[in-house]
């Protein structure tokens, strides 16, 4: 019964209890003496309550804080955590700049950057040993061309290279005899890699070398083009099953790349823009044409800029259109192209007309492409030409010692500080800007016909290292435009 009794009290209405409880109203009481009688009486009133005070509105510290300038914004967010940084953007459209300005001041010197050139002296054991440094637990690998032996090498998957006999005519009957494999390669455990490469006919396609697996030969996205190709160039490295390593530049995997042509690359240990490549590579090998999600993605990380870096990875974001804006504004601009050409399409999308121009106004524009494109290929002869009419210094170049090619997809941009516009608003830094990649200035990357990538880097560090490159082949430049020398025909 007991039992019963607690729980019909347990059960029964909360309002009970809060009767009970409930304050009594305050009176105030008075004695009065009335007219004949000696006795007082009592007299009670209910106290008016006095009103309680309005409640102030709750305080919105946006609002209070968009009251101050954007330097005294900044200052504060340098003292927060980077998570905290990031989602300030959020905020509204103002904070967002600014957020993303005070993440650029600091994310950038914490980004492991390094640019590596074909002149400094071997550029395959420099990238081995910066990947080796870094250890990416696989790598995926989109390069137009390769040669099997540099991939192996580089992902430390070789232990001895095949040995080739070279062939030679039968000292007894005349015969010719074509080279032929002496002893194989020898592997070891390296770090598993995916390869997939441009319709060249280069990569065993479909076979495994030690930890090394050649996937694909892949076409461009159009389909119904000959020309449209797979021309990207760059290496994406995970740790842990996330992006983090990127390797990207002119330079193919090949051995004439390592060791006859000028070329340059950049490595970073960026996960940011390494899971946007890893997303990029996913399309590129799934032979996608448009993917809305990556190219509204990709270009609200350029917009946002979160940490001084910003790609095109064509055809989801056009190379030409971001070159030609990114051009705006520079007052230093240095170009170094295996290939260019005036092909454009629309005001957006012209960057040699764009180089004209900032020349024609008196910025100090240099630009140098391989010398035997620009003697035998007619389009690249007239770019020249017509730079060199609106005042550019025109040069171009040889490989490595006079021999094989200038293959470097390269250029430089500086732009000059500017003051702040009134007292509210952030200054413009001075900013010196590396653009780098697999694509030249041709007709297949204005008209988006090919997979291609150009990274852009604000970073003094990287643009100083590649400026050492672009001094180093000065030995194998010539000033001036060739004289246009036909190839000869195939047959």
């Amino acid at each position: 019964m007991s039992v019963l009794i607690a729980l019909m009290l347990a059960a029964s209405p909360a309002t009970a209890t809060a009767e009970i409880t409930e304050k009594k109203p305050r009176l105030k009481c008075e004695w009065i003496h009335e007219v004949g009688t000696s006795r007082p009486r009592r007299i009670c009133e209910k106290r008016a309550e006095k009103p309680k005070p309005a409640e102030p509105p709750p305080f919105k510290w946006e609002k209070n804080l968009d009251k101050l300038p954007d330097m005294a914004i900044a200052a504060m967010l340098r003292t927060l955590p980077l998570a905290e940084v990031r989602e300030m953007r959020t905020i509204n459209k103002r904070w967002e700049r600014i957020a993303s300005y005070v993440l650029r001041e600091r994310l950038l010197p914490l980004i492991n950057r390094t640019a590596l050139s074909s002149l400094d002296g071997n550029l395959k054991t420099a990238l081995r040993d910066k990947l080796a440094e870094l250890a990416p637990d696989q790598l995926l690998v989109l390069s137009d061309q390769v040669a099997p032996e540099v991939v192996e090498f580089l992902t430390r998957n070789l232990a001895k290279e095949s040995v080739w006999l070279p062939g030679r005519y039968h000292p007894r009957t005349g015969r010719w005899q074509p080279p032929k494999l002496g002893s194989p390669a020898v592997y070891k455990p390296g770090v598993p890699t995916e390869v997939y490469t441009g319709e060249h006919g280069q990569a065993p396609v479909g076979q495994r070398h030690g930890n090394v697996s050649y996937e694909q030969e892949l076409h461009g996205p159009n389909t119904r083009q000959t020309t449209s190709k797979m021309h990207v160039k760059s290496m994406v490295g995970t740790k842990g099953g996330k992006p983090t390593v990127l390797e990207t530049g002119s330079a193919n995997i090949t051995a004439s790349a390592m060791k006859d042509n000028t070329e340059s690359v950049v490595v970073l240990e960026a996960p940011g823009i390494a899971k946007m490549f890893q997303e990029y590579a996913d399309d590129v090998t799934a032979s996608k044409k448009v993917d809305p999600e990556l190219t509204k993605r990709l270009k609200g990380f350029n917009e946002r800029n979160p940490a001084g870096i910003r790609a095109a990875l064509a055809p989801f974001v056009n190379v030409g259109e971001l070159l030609t804006s990114e051009l705006e504004g520079a007052d230093k601009v240095v170009v170094r192209m295996f290939l260019v050409s005036e092909a454009q399409k629309g005001t957006t999308n012209q960057p040699v007309e764009a180089l004209c121009a900032l020349a024609r106004s008196g910025v100090d524009v240099r630009v140098t492409v391989d010398e035997g494109q620009a003697a035998q290929q007619w389009y690249v002869n007239d770019a020249l030409k017509a730079l060199e009419a609106a005042g550019v210094q025109v040069s171009t170049e040889t490989g490595r010692g006079g021999g094989g090619i200038m293959h470097d997809k390269l250029v430089f941009a500086h732009y000059p500080a500017e003051l702040r516009k009134d007292e509210r608003s952030l200054p413009t830094p001075e900013r010196w800007t590396v653009m780098i990649g697999s694509s030249g200035i041709t007709k297949n990357v204005i008209e988006n016909e090919n997979y291609e990538n150009l990274l852009i880097l604000d970073d003094k560090k990287l643009y100083d290292e590649l400026m050492k490159h672009d001094t180093a082949a000065e030995a194998n430049r010539t000033e001036g435009v060739p004289a246009y020398t036909p190839p000869p025909p195939r047959y």
